[in-house]
């Protein structure tokens, strides 16, 4: 069985990739550019960008299971190409914020056009990514020594890309979980000025990175303009979904199990800080 990974250069997609390979999967791995992908010896890498579906016809040949990437203005049209591709079974990289009803018009669209076009699907809703702090906190860490946060006692449970990945290629390779909405987050809540500690005394143990200097600088919160000026912190802490909680389809296809990645890995998930080499 031949399984297409879309995204297979991303953080999630190579990662997927390689839980595949090591299972002695055949994968074919999709990128728009096959010349730069630099995937695991064994893998067909062939081009293919969900932005342009007339790039997928001989990608989806011969294949019964796929994994896509979340590109919502084309997922009607790769899910129907899909299909009459002959793939039956579709894990969709999605987010815990769809089942919270906050995200109504990026990932939800592709589980909705996956679900509407007859495919079996299989929703991995994982919480926020590890990732985002090195995208977010990287820069400053790196040319100045200090992050700048105007929430540093936040309590947040990042959710490292390896897990997501471990997830969907159990998804992907396994039976029994069509129709099923799996939510999952890390292995515990930590603040961020706990991450920022963390980062620092990885830095400090190196031979070749400077300590962060400043750990954590506070700034104002920042406000919305226009009338009220709401804050972004009472935004962030009210709560409650917009609307009533989310559309139909959200509420129909949320499902109460909750999987957390150490029952795949066979060892406690990764932490955060497990990323932190990175910056």
């Amino acid at each position: 069985m031949t399984i297409p990974v879309t995204g297979a250069t991303g953080n999630v997609g190579r990662n997927v990739v390689d839980r595949l390979v090591r299972t002695g999967a055949t994968v074919r791995a999709l990128t728009r550019d096959p010349a730069a992908a630099r995937l695991p010896t064994g893998v067909e890498v062939a081009r293919g960008d969900l932005a342009d579906p007339a790039t997928l016809g001989d990608a989806l040949r011969g294949v019964e299971r796929m994994f896509p990437f979340p590109v919502p203005e084309t997922a009607r049209h790769v899910a129907r190409q899909a299909r009459e591709a002959g793939v039956s079974h579709v894990v969709v990289l999605s987010s815990a914020a769809v089942t919270a009803g906050y995200d109504t018009s990026f990932h939800l669209p592709v589980e909705q056009a996956v679900e509407q076009a007859g495919l079996s699907w299989t929703h991995v809703r994982p919480g926020e990514f590890a990732l985002n702090k090195l995208f977010l906190w990287g820069p400053s860490i790196r040319f100045e020594g200090v992050v700048r946060d105007p929430f540093p006692d936040a309590v947040e449970i990042p959710t490292h890309e390896a897990d997501i990945a471990d997830v969907a290629a159990v998804a992907l390779l396994d039976d029994g979980h069509a129709g099923k909405a799996y939510i999952f987050a890390g292995p515990g809540p930590v603040t961020h000025r706990e991450q920022v500690e963390a980062i620092d005394r990885l830095r400090k143990c190196s031979n070749h990175l400077p300590p962060v200097d400043g750990l954590i600088t506070t700034i104002p919160p920042v406000t919305t303009g226009g009338s009220g000026c709401r804050s972004i912190t009472t935004a962030w802490r009210a709560g409650s979904p917009k609307g009533e909680k989310g559309s139909a389809m959200v509420r129909k296809n949320q499902s109460p199990h909750r999987w957390p990645p150490v029952l795949l890995r066979g060892s406690p998930p990764a932490r955060c800080c497990d990323l932190l080499p990175e910056f």
